[in-house]
């Protein structure tokens, strides 16, 4: 079994960290006054304040890494390409946003549009910093390249 390449994996993860933040942003910057009603209507803080964008920054290089690490472990068995870095972002996609997102619509926190929103935009966002991962990871190949 030929080990995961850690350091691709980390060069990976920082830069899909990179883009999945971006999409983040993105999606806070478009709905921000819809995101500051909704949590404002629910009696919480919607100040996005210091420790609330280094969490969420923190969080943000956990999910790069996870997506880069999972497809490092996917290219084995399912090969290296863009396929299989879709698979790792749709895995990691799912957790993140569909278990993570959706529940704040069924507790009735937020409106099911401005999940809605979120779920798609974190689709496609995170399956970008995947494609890009995947990209960049590299393994030594255990087989002789062949003249």
């Amino acid at each position: 079994m030929i080990p995961i390449n850690t350091s691709k994996v980390l060069i990976g993860g920082i830069v899909a960290s990179v883009v999945i933040f971006a999409g983040q942003m993105l999606n806070h910057m478009m709905f921000e006054e819809r995101w500051n009603e909704a949590t404002q209507g629910a009696g919480l803080i919607s100040e996005f304040d210091t420790l609330a964008l280094t969490i969420l920054t923190l969080f943000l290089v956990g999910l790069g890494l996870v997506t880069a690490w999972l497809y490092a472990g996917l290219r084995t068995r399912f090969g290296a390409g863009p396929a299989t870095a879709i698979k790792a972002g749709t895995a990691v996609w799912a957790c993140w946003a569909v278990f993570g997102y959706s529940p704040t619509y069924f507790i009735g926190l937020y409106p099911g549009d401005l999940v809605a929103y979120s779920v798609i935009n974190s689709f496609v966002f995170i399956n970008a910093g995947a494609l890009i991962a995947g990209k960049m990871y590299t393994e030594v190949s255990a087989v002789p390249a062949q003249a």
